[in-house]
């Protein structure tokens, strides 16, 4: 996958760990050199500004990984709170970070970093075959959440075992943008074999649905200002860290909690079902909408949807509305023309115990 598109951010300074854990849902302190990490940029109000990936380069250094759509709005945001002009507390105004922090936003940089993506079973032993010996042992030694710097195809590189379409393996690559092609085309070449194929992001968007993981403007934040508890993403927010932007609203907004993102499936044969379609309980009422509905190669569609019910079991018949749904429907209201759909395990790993997740 070439996903050159993602933000690359990079904190660095003698207050970068104390500055992250401010801006950060997650313990950016809890993670060293070589380790990554996942969580929220949230606004005062707790609502998702983005997620993101964090990459502690060293003691002092991390990398940011950011969606496309808010790279601006994040970097803009982390520079506010670094330099005071946004405070972390508006009811404690003498709350501020420990110092600033250099910020750089490394797509615009000659040897700035964007990602490439290998993903899937056969990922290890393809990047392995460019790699010496001593480099592959390094590959093959790494644990989830866990990256190394080395060279590849001529380029200097961070791998990291991190991914965003559910695999079990995979890597992100973050090439000097200089090099991508290089080693984008290195990697194909030394795959070719083994299956290595170019993908495009409809692959990757519909692989993450069949994985249950979330997109900003779907699951996370959109029209109805989804929140990671809502998501299934709730053990990324800490809320027993002392304080982080957001963290009084997100206690709030969690002693509401009222809904919840549901996995579903539809038989093969069935029209698509499109992202914004309402869905019914078994007596027709609006519980939600669809938030994200792909195809699979086997013909049957997998999605996901906010519903406004907590709890609904695995195989619960839903009601999924074809068409553009009335922007004037409300919850509670009564649909007739659906086709039908049942609830799935919010990720596929919890339907199977033993091996999913890999080492």
């Amino acid at each position: 996958f070439d996903l050159g598109h993602m933000g690359t951010i990079m904190v660095s300074g003698r207050y970068a760990e104390a500055f992250l854990d401010l801006v950060f849902s997650n313990y950016a302190a809890w993670i060293h050199p070589g380790q990554a990490m996942y969580g929220f940029l949230l606004d005062h109000r707790a609502q998702v500004i983005d997620d993101l990936m964090i990459y502690r380069l060293a003691r002092d250094r991390y990398l940011l990984v950011v969606n496309a759509a808010n790279e601006d709005r994040d970097f803009a945001w982390l520079r506010a709170v670094n330099s005071g002009e946004i405070r972390p507390d508006p009811d404690r105004p003498w709350v501020e970070p420990p110092g600033e922090v250099e910020l750089r936003f490394l797509k615009d940089e000659e040897g700035g970093l964007v990602d490439l993506a290998l993903q899937g079973p056969r990922s290890r032993e393809v990047l392995s075959k460019l790699l010496p010996r001593r480099d592959a042992l390094r590959l093959r030694a790494l644990r989830k959440m866990e990256f190394i710097e080395l060279e590849l195809a001529g380029a200097e590189v961070i791998c990291a075992r991190t991914g965003y379409t559910g695999e079990p393996m995979g890597y992100e690559i973050y090439v000097p943008k200089e090099k991508a092609q290089a080693v984008w085309e290195a990697i194909l070449d030394a795959g070719k074999e083994l299956g290595v194929l170019p993908c495009g992001l409809a692959a990757r968007d519909s692989l993450r649905c069949e994985a249950g993981l979330p997109l900003w403007g779907h699951e996370l934040a959109g029209d109805h200002g989804v929140l990671p508890h809502e998501a299934g993403f709730g053990a990324y927010v800490k809320l027993h860290k002392p304080f982080f932007i957001g963290r009084v609203a997100y206690v709030e907004a969690l002693e509401k909690w009222e809904r919840e993102i549901v996995r579903f499936g539809v038989p093969a044969g069935t029209r698509p079902v499109r992202a914004g379609a309402a869905v019914t309980d078994r007596g027709g009422r609006v519980i939600g909408w669809v938030t994200s509905c792909v195809a699979t190669p086997k013909g049957n569609q997998i999605g996901m949807a906010l519903v406004w019910r907590r709890g609904l079991q695995e195989g619960t018949p839903i009601g999924l509305a074809l068409g553009t749904t009335p922007e004037c429907l409300e919850l509670g209201a009564r649909l007739p023309w659906l086709v039908e759909g049942k609830v799935l395990p919010r990720f596929p790993w919890e339907a199977e115990p033993f091996g999913w997740e890999g080492d």
